[in-house]
């Protein structure tokens, strides 16, 4: 099922509380770029976040984002002392869509 995300939005306590600020920001950006560029987005958008550190001590925000119809993937690094193990849905049902983690639904 296609959809836009381009209706009222709407964060989850757990979501506003445990993923920075920097991180919810990346997220929408990444999800409203393929809505730009035009491409089919799925009503479930999974992003996989982790915490990675580089050989020479860099901390970044390691973030994979998923759908299953059609399958896609993309995976984005952003330079972050904030950088959290976590994995957040972001579910559209027509009317609204709900930033959540995964644990939350």
């Amino acid at each position: 099922m296609k959809m836009n995300f381009n209706n009222k939005g709407y964060s989850t306590q757990g979501y506003i509380s445990e993923i920075p600020l920097v991180v919810q920001l990346m997220i929408s950006s990444m999800l409203h770029k393929r809505i730009e560029d035009k491409k089919e987005v799925d009503y479930l958008q999974v992003f996989k976040l982790s915490r990675e550190t580089s050989s020479n001590g860099v901390v970044s925000q390691k973030i994979v984002h998923k759908q299953e119809q059609p399958p896609m993937e993309d995976v984005c690094y952003l330079i972050t002392d904030e950088a959290v193990n976590e994995t957040v849905f972001c579910i559209d049902d027509e009317t609204h869509h709900t930033f959540l983690l995964s644990r939350e639904y």
